[in-house]
């Protein structure tokens, strides 16, 4: 089984939960209902591990509702659970949610299964809600969550690349340190993916491992391997060579 078989399952969950839209691979989330202004997000997973509970409490800082979907057989009794995985739970407000692939007879019936466990408690402090709510997309919307990392080209993925390509490139050209505004300058993505691009931008840069920050978090410059520097247009280096920093 693959965590994608369990998605049909768990959008229709969302549903009934009261989502009139459900979206797929947002950001890193399998899938995030939107239930007015509420988000409710489900991690797919074959098994309850603390890699998955840790996950999922990471989540809590995206969504207000935040549930692991594994499969029913995967999953005798919350009672039985151990201590450990309970309290890490209740402590992070997770809630678990059971799960079947869907299934069509030979009349064309769909047959749909789920059960919630454990309810999860609501998280009003969400600091990175509009990342996701920026990724909720005509792109987004409907696709089959819990596929491989790999396998999804998302619009999100593309605008991260020419950020981090044109900070890569900006340490060639420098000492690689470079303000939002500078960014914000050449990286056209980001201005076409985000609502609030310098918000959104700040945010993003400011949570990302790759990027060093200054003690101001003002500037900001790439960290790591330099090798297969490659761009999706060449406005950093007509920039690195425009004196006067005139958009391009």
């Amino acid at each position: 089984m693959r965590e994608s078989d369990l998605s049909n399952s768990a959008k229709q969950f969302l549903k009934e939960q009261g989502c009139t839209n459900v979206y797929g691979e947002v950001i890193d989330i399998d899938l995030v209902g939107k239930k007015g202004s509420v988000l409710i997000g489900v991690e797919l997973k074959k098994s309850l591990n603390v890699t998955v509970l840790a996950q999922a409490a990471k989540r809590t800082e995206y969504v207000n509702y935040v549930y692991v979907g594994i499969p029913k057989n995967k999953f005798k009794s919350y009672f039985q659970l151990n201590p450990v995985y309970k309290l890490f739970i209740e402590t992070h407000g997770i809630g678990i949610v059971l799960l079947e692939p869907s299934r069509t007879n030979s009349l064309g019936d769909v047959f749909i299964y789920y059960k919630v466990v454990k309810q999860p408690k609501i998280h009003r402090i969400t600091p990175y809600k509009e990342l996701v709510l920026n990724h909720m997309t005509d792109f987004t919307e409907n696709r089959l969550g819990g596929q491989t990392t790999e396998k999804v080209l998302t619009p999100y993925k593309y605008m991260l690349k020419e950020v981090k390509d044109f900070l890569k490139s900006s340490i060639k050209f420098g000492d690689g340190w470079k303000t939002i505004d500078e960014v914000l300058n050449v990286c056209r993505r980001v201005k076409d993916h985000y609502a609030n691009p310098k918000g959104s931008l700040y945010q993003l840069l400011n949570r990302e491992s790759w990027i060093e920050k200054d003690s101001d978090r003002k500037r900001y410059r790439y960290k790591g391997e330099l090798e297969n520097v490659t761009s999706t247009n060449d406005n950093w280096t007509r920039y690195s060579n425009n004196a006067s920093r005139e958009k391009i």
